[in-house]
């Protein structure tokens, strides 16, 4: 799969989806680890990430691209309770995932529309106290880069959209 101009949102999730699967799999600080961290990186919309940082609190005592680092590598900590259960092939990713375009008001205007993909997990997917009774809705941001590239700038948990009769 080509993460051009061409590839969709959910395109880019799933690669994300992927690389997190194989980043909790992985041994921290070895070869395929940074691998790994470069695709999440290559993933991720730096500018916006970035242009972020300048005005956050916690920008202000890390440089820009520490701070950019320090979010990107935090997502599969975040994730790692469930990414044995992402799925491997794109079409039942696909499957699982909804979308939508919005705007984002704490965005510049050159950064919309956002799109947002929410991948969902169903509670019989996985073990665990907390989430077992209702699954896991995993929310992504993306918003295209300069050079008209879907990158994703956050990423955040809750749980699943109430069913619709």
């Amino acid at each position: 799969m080509t993460l051009d101009e061409n590839a969709t949102p959910e395109q880019v999730v799933w690669v994300l989806l992927s690389a997190i699967r194989e980043d909790v799999r992985t041994k921290v600080n070895s070869p395929e680890w940074k691998d790994l961290m470069k695709l999440q990186c290559r993933l991720a919309n730096v500018d916006l990430l970035r242009s972020r940082a300048d005005t956050s609190e916690r920008g202000r005592h890390l440089d820009r691209d520490g701070l950019f680092f320090g979010i990107v590598r935090g997502w599969a900590p975040a994730l790692h309770y469930y990414a044995e259960s992402f799925d491997d092939e794109f079409e039942a990713a696909r499957a699982r995932m909804t979308s939508q375009s919005k705007i984002d008001p704490r965005l510049p205007e050159k950064y919309h529309p956002i799109q947002v993909v929410n991948y969902v997990l169903p509670a019989a997917e996985f073990d665990g106290p907390v989430r077992r009774r209702r699954g896991v809705n995993i929310r992504f941001a993306l918003s295209k880069t300069q050079n008209g590239y879907w990158r994703v700038y956050a990423v955040s948990l809750g749980p699943p959209p109430a069913p619709t009769s």
